[in-house]
């Protein structure tokens, strides 16, 4: 059982990794507004929001002379494979998998989503799923602590420029870091922990107090693209033109499009693809925070909770498959850890003493 798993797993990653690599090509050629454009918003002009790897991709190119939408694709390409490798590795490490735990890792809003719905494939949260992959495995297999936070300290600003958005995320990692630091000394470890959210705070404010948000910033960008889009496109694309919209106009879009219905069905979605996760695991062992006992899964349910503002924007589906895969690898961090164990009671055994092929009937109703 765990020789067949193991080989699923693998199996299924390259399959991902191929049709992630077809489709991303696709927006290459033909220049899709989100998922490729906006990877080539730069800082020639001015700093400007989501620009960092924009400006990565345009030296790159320009220093080697090569073209930049091949870098741009290939720097696309790396983070995924990373992503992908790291999600392999972490989930094999899983001992004996139950059929829920299956269920659970091949969620419909989990790893499939994106290659399921298109518009999500190739933006740019990709590189903060890229980095909590990697962390988890370093935290896992590698376990150094102090490579742990040189990793935080210099990579979370990062993620910030590369998409602002993502802080709402970011209390996964800090909760993973939390209980990595736990079995050290507990008061140190919130310490360390309340230090480096005060420092994103910080770097995220500063960030967002000097974005450069206007049209001569637009225009800025498209004549450093001028070799490869004509100015006159280049300002009307959306991916482009979405930098110079200020604050306000992105709220107002929110709010304009807001519809209540929509927000509570999407709700129910979610909350069918999380029952498997969340019903598989349970408290093994609390932690002690001064004289208050602190259940693992309240962390969890914290973590969630942070996220719900951009969990519930306009493009649900992307925000929720980000939700998911964060809380996905901190349970099964919280497993390895032993903080969390998985729940024996009636539900587990009655899948799986289900046979075979209702399991796979279940799998296929589910998962696909």
């Amino acid at each position: 059982m765990q020789i067949d798993y193991k080989k699923s797993l693998i199996f299924f990653f390259i399959i991902c990794s191929i049709c992630a690599i077809t489709f991303l090509h696709r927006n290459y050629v033909s220049l899709h507004h989100f998922s490729f454009v906006e990877w080539l918003v730069n800082y020639q002009h001015s700093f400007v929001r989501r620009g960092i790897f924009g400006e990565l991709n345009y030296n790159i190119a320009k220093i080697f002379n090569l073209n930049l939408f091949k870098v741009t694709l290939v720097i696309q390409i790396i983070f995924f494979c990373i992503f992908y490798y790291c999600s392999t590795k972490i989930l094999i490490n899983v001992r004996k998998p139950s059929f829920l735990l299956i269920l659970a890792i091949f969620s419909p809003i989990g790893f499939l989503f994106p290659l399921a719905e298109l518009e999500a494939l190739g933006r740019q949260e990709i590189i903060f799923l890229t980095f909590l992959s990697f962390y988890i495995y370093f935290l896992i297999f590698k376990n150094k602590i102090f490579l742990s936070k040189i990793l935080l300290i210099t990579l979370l600003p990062i993620i910030l420029l590369a998409h602002e958005g993502m802080i709402l995320y970011f209390s996964y990692i800090i909760v993973a870091n939390l209980f990595f630091l736990y079995s050290k000394e507990i008061k140190l470890s919130l310490l360390i922990n309340v230090l480096i959210t005060l420092y994103v705070i910080i770097i995220f404010l500063v960030f967002n107090s000097n974005y450069t948000v206007d049209k001569a910033a637009v225009d800025g960008i498209c004549e450093s693209l001028s070799d490869y889009i004509k100015p006159s496109n280049c300002v009307g694309i959306n991916g482009i033109f979405k930098i110079a919209e200020t604050k306000g106009v992105t709220i107002d879009q929110f709010l304009s499009r807001f519809e209540l219905f929509k927000v509570l069905k999407f709700s129910l979605f979610a909350i069918v693809g999380f029952v498997p996760l969340l019903m598989v695991v349970k408290n093994r062992k609390n932690f002690k925070v001064f004289n208050f006992e602190v259940k693992p899964l309240y962390a969890i349910y914290i973590c969630i909770f942070c996220s719900l503002p951009i969990y519930l924007a306009i493009d649900w589906g992307r925000w929720t498959y980000v939700n998911y895969i964060s809380t996905l690898f901190l349970i099964l961090y919280l497993l390895h850890t032993k903080f969390l164990e998985i729940r024996k009671e009636k539900i587990y055994y009655f899948f799986e003493k289900i046979t075979s092929k209702t399991k796979v009937l279940f799998f296929i109703l589910f998962c696909l």
